[in-house]
């Protein structure tokens, strides 16, 4: 009886199914031999084609494409770029949100969940129709999102009237229980996706036509050291498959430092590696707006900014954040440096700011509506003008350069002339300031 040998082959009839093989035609055979044993044939085949694998080149990949393919699209129709918000965020990228401990940046997501869930606008963030609307949050109880999410809806009547699209529009989950890292080692020290990653985004493909997909905190599900750049970027990875398979727009939340401002964060995002910042396609930031701010020497003084909101308000002790643009590669940016009030158990206000020069000129030519004719002189120097100059200090931060400023510009506009009192005889009066207007 001859020795017989297997062969993973495909015959004519039936494919991948082992047969014997004579050894004289084994001979001929280069790939893996398995003798006869306690080893089954099943195994043998499974060991077989594994082994026989690792031996066959990798077919070559198509990675560049043709040649001027890029370029024959050109001016060609194409499907239009879908936005969340208006002109301001497409849909199926990634991005984040980078705020400072305390600004509100849960109650920032739970917002955007619900307005955009309604089709409503909230502050600048005008929704482009109802949205399909994911919020991940891996910090707090749902007792306490309930909560929130109540006075939310509470605070806002037409929030209240679309209470049922909020309901069929919006899933909002707590994972507070559970061990939420995306990527982590594994035991030959490379980086990995985790199981959790793995499920969660099966549990997203299952439903249709997410648009947004907001995860708070980023620590919570990022699992590795925050300051290694490949750290980072493995992070980014797996947001942007996220993004990509599920065509949603993925928001992350990040913690900045204590001391992050509006530069710091524009030109590098949040606590750890700036590769996170670098990798999402926008990002916003989110700040307190302080009662105080350190000056020149180090010593603490009014903050013009928080003085203003406080002054249109009329709130003795407020609370105020401020939201901006830090990055937009794909749109435009907000139009400006938004401003929310934290009303009551916290929740954002988004708060239409006054033009606060157009109310300093308003009462600065009201007092010298009202006043006896002084001077220039007399307004930005004499102690008669001290309780005028201080209170456009206060409520405007306008200081002695900046009033004299406005002064002459009030001029120039003829809103204010300056001509000479007679009150003390011809030839011996001053030069006063006269509301024109």
């Amino acid at each position: 009886m001859q020795k017989l040998n297997q062969k993973n082959v495909h015959n004519k009839n039936t494919a991948d199914i082992p047969y014997a093989m004579p050894d004289e035609e084994a001979e001929e055979y280069e790939g893996p031999q398995y003798k006869p044993g306690n080893i089954s044939g099943e195994e043998a085949l499974l060991k077989s084609r594994a082994e026989t694998k690792n031996l066959e080149p990798e077919p070559p990949a198509n990675i560049l494409g043709k040649w001027g393919e890029y370029s024959q699209k050109l001016f060609k129709l194409r499907p239009p770029i879908e936005y969340i918000y208006k002109e301001l965020i497409p849909k199926g990228i990634e991005g984040g949100l980078f705020a400072g401990g305390g600004t509100g940046k849960t109650f920032f997501g739970l917002q955007q969940t619900l307005y955009g869930a309604a089709g409503l606008p909230f502050g600048r963030l005008e929704p482009t129709r109802p949205l399909h609307v994911v919020f991940l949050c891996a910090e707090d109880e749902e007792r306490f999102l309930l909560e929130r999410a109540e006075n939310i809806i509470n605070n806002d009547g037409l929030l209240r009237e679309r209470l049922d699209l909020i309901k069929q529009n919006s899933h909002i989950k707590s994972l507070t229980d559970r061990f939420t890292p995306f990527v982590q080692f594994n035991n030959h020290g490379n980086i990995e996706e985790t199981n959790v990653f793995k499920n969660i985004l099966n549990e997203l493909l299952q439903w249709k036509n997410i648009d947004l997909i907001i995860l708070d905190p980023l620590m919570s599900f990022w699992g590795l050291p925050e300051n290694e750049s490949v750290n980072g970027q493995a992070l980014i990875v797996a947001l942007r498959k996220i993004a990509k398979t599920t065509g949603a727009t993925v928001q992350v939340s990040h913690h900045v430092s204590k001391t992050a401002t509006v530069e710091s964060i524009c030109g590098g995002g949040g606590r750890g590696t700036s590769s996170i910042y670098d990798g999402l396609r926008f990002a916003f930031g989110m700040l307190k707006v302080l009662p105080t701010v350190s000056g020149k020497a180090g010593e603490l003084k009014a903050n013009p900014e928080y003085t203003r909101l406080k002054f249109q308000c009329q709130d003795k002790n407020p609370s105020f954040a401020k939201m901006f643009s830090a990055k937009s590669n794909h749109a435009a940016e907000l139009p400006g440096i938004l401003f929310f009030r934290r009303g009551y158990k916290g929740v954002l206000e988004p708060l239409d700011v006054i033009d606060f020069y157009k109310e300093a000129r308003t009462e600065l030519l009201s007092f010298l509506k009202n006043s006896a004719p002084i001077s220039k002189n007399d307004l930005l120097r004499e102690n008669v003008c001290a309780e005028i100059r201080g209170k456009m200090k206060q409520l405007f931060d306008l200081g002695r350069e900046k009033l004299e400023q406005m002064i002459n510009q009030l001029i120039s506009a003829g809103e204010v002339e300056e001509t000479e009192s007679q009150e003390q005889g011809p030839g011996r009066g001053k030069i006063v300031l006269i509301v024109t207007k």
